[in-house]
């Protein structure tokens, strides 16, 4: 359980009371065993012939996670003839390109053992707005991927801290492990592709995985604050004058305006100003710099990929720690080459997932201690080749330092369709995420290379990179304004009440230096964009299954659900402060531990989403999918897209049908329709979700969900003799933490 709790002397204290009271780490490892499960090569994947179609999955933490599985959800719900044999529709993607959050639901489907895609993704449960209930929405699918997203992170990061401490383990990459690999049955320390860590034969895209180089090791992470971007962005925004003058829509520009009334002051007239950023003046503005850059990277199960110019990198000094300068040359290394250093999974997807740098730049968990700040700053490294024939160690993060979409490395990859799932995050507070017109410019306007001449960019934030080196297309290609087009159909699909959907057909690719990226490509990219909830599937919505607040209609003026539990979905707000145990007890609440109480500690690491928000979404994104199988028309009649079947057929030999499984959950009007399938065990939660032990889910009111036997649906009762048996564990680890401590 997590309560309010109060300040110890200090907060170095607290962690050293944390980590001798928490030996449980190597006691509660749990023992899965995968199931039977056919697998095949990524080689013999890669080899297959047939034109390349890439699924991209945006970053934006567990709610990108969420909304990216959602998607993922509908399209194996859809279905395709494949040389005569039904397929799943994700059969159709060859790659999954993943960026920051949007990764785990990207490695999870790719690499869970002892399931199956349905399984994982809950193919069987409710699609259609109509058949939606409260009780549907208040239960998560335990064998999911959607029931890590649900439950708290805090576990996760105390048993991560306590490897850190003892074992000098990698933080992020045990807290990536224990959070989402282990639920889903993958097994630590196996190498990636191995027959140990196989990908599944049922999930048939081939991951990729972007993260970025944040200078070397030994300046690691100070150098990224201190000296990364700032020199190049100021270069970037000093050229901004001379730069071309973009003509965006004028219905753009007017809710660019209506902006003013809203929060309630004039911009100043360069605010309605847009320019094209040369990549020749962004590539001269990194070279000035000393290249001083964060570099794109991305990852197959085989293949690293980094093709960034050859250059020579310099890098200012941190305090009084030099680094030399970097021989660079673009190059693509094998995964499990033990010289490099990556091998095992949770290391790919710690270093795609890498925020540690981010939080620690945060002025709350900046003012910890120092030896707990070391703890979790241990740079995640690869040995790099050099364009002198020797070594060099270097420090990765995030992918979103370079990129926000997956679009990019699906783009070096030469894959010509694309689809792509984008959203804002943060839980839909930011006025400019709740206008959709407003946001796919916020989305895809850096894909052309178009930015805001009144707003300079700000070297000092993290994604800064993905403002100035992304530039993928040309925006006058086929002669017309791309983004002007994609605005214009973006707002007739709201007007229609339809889900958010534009395809851009024969993009013409531009050389990009920092991806490696050859002009004379054509790229067909595909948008699906999540904001707030389609009227059409609002519309069918009961208000029973989501009572709207007192006086207001089911969902507000911007599209948002107006029930408190729902208010953010899809774009749930899932980055948040924690606070820290008041004290620790036992099952039967005798404090094993208490903490001396005077002032509240807040750490912004809670990632967990809401049980409510994070189940609309899933049953959002895949009726967006199946409602936009076949088109979607305006409010005129007018095809303004063509349909997924129309995208998913291109493949060679597969014909696309519209077939459904049938939801296991009958529709609202039916009194059943509150009880979920005998069939699925189910994660129920009120207002607070935490780790699961055994077959044990505490709840906010400190009744516990069971289940005695495998398939059965998780009831309120007492806890089970094997949950029992894990709690007395676990309260014997946590007295003998105490007693260490008293020892001391």
């Amino acid at each position: 359980r997590r309560r309010c709790c109060r300040r110890p002397t200090t907060a170095y204290h607290l962690t050293m009371r944390l980590l001798l009271a928490l030996p449980l780490t190597l006691l509660l490892e749990d023992a899965r065993t995968a199931g039977a499960v056919s697998v095949r090569s990524a080689k013999a994947r890669k080899a297959e012939e047939g034109p390349k179609i890439g699924l991209a999955l945006q970053g934006g933490s567990i709610t990108a996670a969420n909304i990216c599985g959602s998607t993922m959800r509908g399209f194996q719900q859809q279905k395709i003839t494949v040389n005569g044999e039904e397929k799943p529709a994700m059969d159709a993607f060859d790659y999954t390109a993943g960026l920051s959050g949007g990764n785990f639901a990207n490695l999870m489907y790719a690499y869970a053992q002892g399931t199956t895609s349905d399984d994982l993704l809950d193919v069987g449960g409710i699609v259609d707005p109509e058949d939606i209930t409260a009780e549907s929405l208040r239960t998560v699918p335990e064998n999911s991927m959607f029931a890590p997203f649900v439950r708290s992170v805090i576990p996760s990061i105390i048993r991560a801290v306590v490897g850190a401490a003892l074992f000098k383990w990698d933080f992020w990459v045990q807290v990536v492990y224990y959070h989402f690999l282990e639920p889903v049955g993958i097994p630590a320390n196996k190498t990636i592709g191995s027959e140990d860590v196989p990908q599944r034969e049922d999930a048939k895209p081939m991951p990729v995985v972007e993260f970025s180089m944040t200078g070397p090791s030994e300046l690691y992470p100070e150098w990224i604050y201190q000296h990364m971007n700032q020199e190049a962005v100021a270069d970037i925004n000093a050229a901004a004058v001379n730069q071309s003058t973009v003509e965006l829509s004028p219905f753009f520009i007017e809710r660019w305006q209506a902006l003013e009334e809203m929060w309630g002051f004039t911009f100043p007239p360069s605010y309605l100003e847009f320019y094209q950023m040369s990549p020749e003046v962004v590539l001269e503005a990194a070279k000035k710099s000393g290249w001083q850059v964060p570099v794109p990277a991305f990852a197959t199960p085989e293949e690293i990929h980094m093709p960034f110019v050859d250059a020579t990198m310099e890098f200012d000094p941190v305090s009084n720690v030099t680094a030399e300068p970097l021989n660079f040359k673009p190059f693509v290394a094998g995964t499990t080459d033990p010289a490099v250093g990556m091998v095992t999974l949770e290391r790919l997807l710690a270093f795609g997932t890498a925020l540690v740098p981010i939080l620690l730049n945060g002025e709350v968990v900046s003012a910890l201690p120092q030896e707990f700040k070391d703890l979790l700053s241990v740079p995640l490294e690869l040995n790099i080749p050099t364009s002198d024939n020797s070594q060099r160690s270097m420090a990765f993060a995030d992918g979103g330092y370079n990129d926000r979409s997956g679009i990019p490395a699906l783009v070096s990859l030469k894959c010509p369709t694309i689809v792509s799932v984008l959203f804002p995050t943060g839980g839909g507070i930011n006025v400019l995420g709740r206008d959709p017109v407003i946001w796919i410019y916020n989305s895809i306007a850096v894909l052309f290379g178009v930015t805001n001449r009144g707003i300079p960019l700000n070297a000092a934030s993290f994604s800064v990179g993905m403002d100035y080196g992304v530039h993928m297309f040309d925006l006058f290609s086929n002669g017309e304004n791309q983004l002007n087009k994609a605005i214009e159909i973006i707002r007739k699909q709201h007007e229609a009440g339809n889900p958010l959907i534009v395809t851009l057909e024969n993009l013409d690719v531009i050389a990009n230096p920092f991806w490696g990226t050859e002009a004379g490509e054509k790229v067909d990219l595909t948008i699906i964009l999540a904001v707030g909830i389609p009227k059409r599937f609002s519309d069918r919505i009961s208000l029973e299954a989501a009572p709207p607040a007192p006086n207001q209609t089911l969902v507000d003026e911007d599209g948002f659900f107006t029930n408190p539990d729902l208010n953010y979905a899809p774009n749930s707000l899932s980055s948040r402060n924690i606070v820290l145990f008041e004290d620790i007890t036992d099952d039967e609440g005798n404090v094993i531990i208490p903490l001396e109480e005077e002032t509240t500690i807040e750490i912004p690491l809670e990632f967990a989403l809401g049980v409510e928000e994070t189940r609309m979404t899933n049953f959002l994104m895949s009726w967006i999918v199946k409602d936009a199988w076949d088109g979607l028309k305006d409010v005129d009649g007018n095809v303004i897209f063509g349909g997924f079947k129309s995208i998913l057929d291109t493949a060679e030999g597969a014909e696309v049908t519209t077939a459904m499984p049938a939801a296991t959950t009958p529709a609202a009007s039916t009194p059943a329709a509150t009880a979920p399938a005998a069939t699925t065990p189910v994660v129920e939660v009120t207002t607070t979700t935490t780790e699961t032990s055994g077959a044990e889910v505490v709840v906010a009111d400190d009744t516990a969900m069971t289940t005695d036997a495998p398939g059965e649906v998780m009831t309120k009762g007492t806890s089970s003799p094997a949950a029992r048996m894990v709690t007395s564990i676990f309260a014997a680890a946590l007295a003998m933490g105490a007693l260490a401590f008293a020892a001391l």
